[in-house]
C-alpha cells in the first residue's frame, strides 16, 4: 500500500531529452546506458539500505504487535531496470528518476492490519505519495459483489 521513496538517499537530478530523429535516438540509448552504469555503481548501496529497512519494518511491526504474514524485500534486477527505462510511454535521464528501484512487501493476516502498518509507515517514513497505490481497491470490488 506505501511507496516509500529513496531520492533522499541518493539524490535527484533531471535532464531534458530533445528527440530529433538519429541523434535523440544516441541521446536515449546514453540514457540507457548512464541509468544501468548508476545502478552498477550503487547496486551495493541499494542492496545495504533495503536490508537495512527491511529489519527496521519487522522491529516496528513487532513493536506494534503487528503479526504480519510476511515481509519481503528487494532490489530491482538489471534486466528488469533495463525493461523498465525501455518503455516507450516513460522518460527516464538519470537512476534517480525511478521509484521503484528497491522495496518492501508486506502482507497482513487482517484487512486492518493493512491500515495499522500504513500508518506506522506514515508516521516513520517520508511518503512518495504520488507513486503510491492502494493495491486493496480492486479487491474491495470484488469483495462487494459477492
Amino acid at each position: 500500500m506505501v511507496s516509500v521513496g529513496s531520492e533522499g538517499f541518493i539524490g535527484k537530478a533531471s535532464v531534458i531529452i530533445a528527440l530529433d530523429g538519429v541523434r535523440g535516438k544516441r541521446v536515449i540509448e546514453d540514457s540507457y546506458r548512464r541509468i544501468l552504469g548508476q545502478y552498477d555503481q550503487k547496486l551495493a548501496l541499494y542492496k545495504e539500505l533495503i536490508s537495512k529497512v527491511h529489519r527496521l519494518v519487522e522491529e516496528m511491526l513487532q513493536d506494534q504487535l503487528i503479526r504480519a504474514h510476511t515481509v519481503t524485500s528487494r532490489v530491482k534486477e538489471r534486466d528488469s531496470l533495463r525493461k523498465k527505462i525501455r518503455d516507450p510511454d516513460k522518460s527516464y535521464s538519470n537512476l534517480s528518476d525511478l521509484t521503484d528501484i528497491s522495496g518492501i512487501r508486506i502482507i497482513t493476516y487482517f484487512e486492518d492490519d493493512v491500515d495499522r502498518v500504513s500508518r506506522i509507515l506514515e508516521r516513520e517514513f517520508s511518503i512518495d505519495w504520488p507513486n503510491t497505490t492502494d493495491k486493496r481497491a480492486p479487491w474491495t470490488r470484488i469483495v462487494s459483489d459477492i
